[in-house]
C-alpha cells in the first residue's frame, strides 16, 4: 500500500505525503491509543500496592488494595485509597512534573480471614451512594470461589459486614481464578468471572445478588477470551467497558483462535508481541450482558519491558478510562482517551 501511494504521488506531482499516521493504521490495523501515566506517591508507587479494583464515590476515585493489610498505616489498619476528580483531570490536561498523592481511608473488617477461607485478597468493588460491595478471592474445601460483603464508605473510613458473606463458585476448576469485576444495575450486583473463552467456559454467566446478597437469577454472558479483570459504571444507554488481557505466560488462557481479533484485527504492536491489553464495550440487556458491536480499545504495548497486569478501570465521563495495573511490572495508573479524542 505505501508503494502504491509513492507512486501515485510521484505521478500526481504532490510534493507532500500523506499523514504518516493515517498510513500506519491503514497499512498495520486497528488503531492503539497510548497512555498517558499518572504518577503516584508512596504507598502507591510500590508493586506492593497491588490494586486490583477501581470505582468512583462522589468525586472520589477509590482505589481498592488487594491486599489492604500491605499498605496498612503506621498502627497496623489496613487501607484503601483514593484520588479526587479534580486533580485527576488537571494531570490530564496539563501533566506536572509531580506526582498524585492519595487520600488514605482507613477499613474495618472486624474477623475477615475467618470468614473467607484461603483468604487471597480483594479482586473487585462495586460502589453505591454511601454503600460498597467487594469481591474476595479464596479457596475452601469446594474450591476456588469468590467471597462478596457489603460495607459502608465516607471519606474517613470504610466498614465492611463481615456477619453476612456470600459464596460465588467459581466456573471453571483451574486454581487462582475467581470473580474479578462487579457491575450494579438498578438493584441487582452481577459479578463476571475471569475465564469465559470458549474452551475453557462454554456457557460463561453473571452471577446476580441483590442488594441484600440474596441471590438473583443469573445473567448471560458473552464468550470472551482471555481475561476479564474489572468494569466500569452502566452509562445512559446501558453500555460499559472492561478490561480484557491477555499477560504472556498464562498457559491456560492461550487460544488459537479470538473472535474478537478476526472480526477487528489487531494492531501493530499487538502484532508484534503475544500480549493482549485491550477494553471491550459491553452491553446490559434485561437478562444478559452482550459486546456492544464495537471495535476493542487496543493499548499500544510497551516495548522492551513487561506486559501490564491491568486489574483496575473507571470511567472518566466522556473523556475517557483510567486504568490501573496490579503487581506487574509495578504499579501504574493511566489515562486512556476514548479513540475519537486521541485522533484530535
Amino acid at each position: 500500500m505505501w508503494r502504491s501511494l509513492v507512486l501515485l504521488l510521484l505521478l500526481t506531482g504532490c510534493k507532500e505525503l500523506p499523514d504518516q499516521t493515517l498510513l500506519t493504521e491503514a497499512a498495520d490495523g486497528p488503531t492503539e491509543v497510548a497512555i498517558t501515566p499518572i504518577p503516584l506517591a508512596a504507598p502507591l508507587d510500590s508493586r506492593s500496592a497491588e490494586i486490583s479494583g477501581l470505582d468512583w464515590f462522589g468525586d472520589w476515585l477509590i482505589l481498592l488494595p488487594q491486599y489492604p493489610e500491605n499498605v496498612a498505616d503506621s498502627l497496623g489498619t489496613p487501607r484503601w485509597f483514593a484520588l479526587h476528580r479534580d486533580s485527576l483531570l488537571r494531570f490530564i490536561d496539563a501533566p506536572p512534573d509531580t506526582v498524585l498523592h492519595a487520600h488514605p481511608i482507613p477499613m474495618e473488617a472486624p474477623g475477615l480471614l475467618d470468614v473467607v477461607p484461603g483468604y487471597e485478597g480483594f479482586e473487585a468493588l462495586a460502589i453505591r451512594d454511601d454503600s460498597v460491595f467487594v469481591a474476595l478471592e479464596g479457596q475452601d474445601a469446594e474450591g476456588m470461589a469468590s467471597f462478596v460483603l457489603k460495607g459502608h464508605l465516607s471519606e474517613q473510613q470504610v466498614t465492611l459486614d463481615t456477619s453476612r458473606v456470600v459464596r460465588l463458585a467459581a466456573q471453571t476448576t483451574l486454581t487462582n481464578f475467581s470473580n474479578e469485576a462487579l457491575l450494579l444495575a438498578d438493584s441487582v450486583l452481577l459479578a463476571f468471572y475471569e475465564l469465559n473463552g470458549t474452551a475453557l467456559n462454554p456457557t460463561p454467566r453473571g452471577q446476580a445478588l441483590r442488594f441484600d446478597l440474596t441471590r438473583h437469577p443469573d445473567f448471560g454472558f458473552p464468550n470472551l477470551e482471555y481475561r476479564v479483570t474489572d468494569a466500569t459504571r452502566l452509562d445512559t444507554t446501558g453500555h460499559f467497558w472492561v478490561v480484557n488481557y491477555y499477560y504472556p505466560g498464562d498457559e491456560e488462557v492461550i487460544v488459537d483462535d479470538d473472535a474478537l481479533a478476526d472480526q477487528y484485527g489487531v494492531g501493530p504492536t499487538h502484532e508484534e508481541n503475544d500480549a493482549v491489553e485491550r477494553l471491550v464495550e459491553m452491553r446490559l440487556l434485561s437478562n444478559e450482558v452482550i459486546l456492544a458491536g464495537t471495535p476493542p480499545i487496543q493499548l499500544e504495548l510497551a516495548t522492551g519491558q513487561d506486559s501490564r497486569n491491568w486489574e483496575g478501570v473507571a470511567r472518566l465521563g466522556d473523556r475517557g478510562l483510567l486504568l490501573i495495573t496490579d503487581q506487574y511490572p509495578t504499579t501504574t495508573l493511566a489515562f486512556v482517551p476514548f479513540p475519537e479524542e486521541a485522533d484530535e
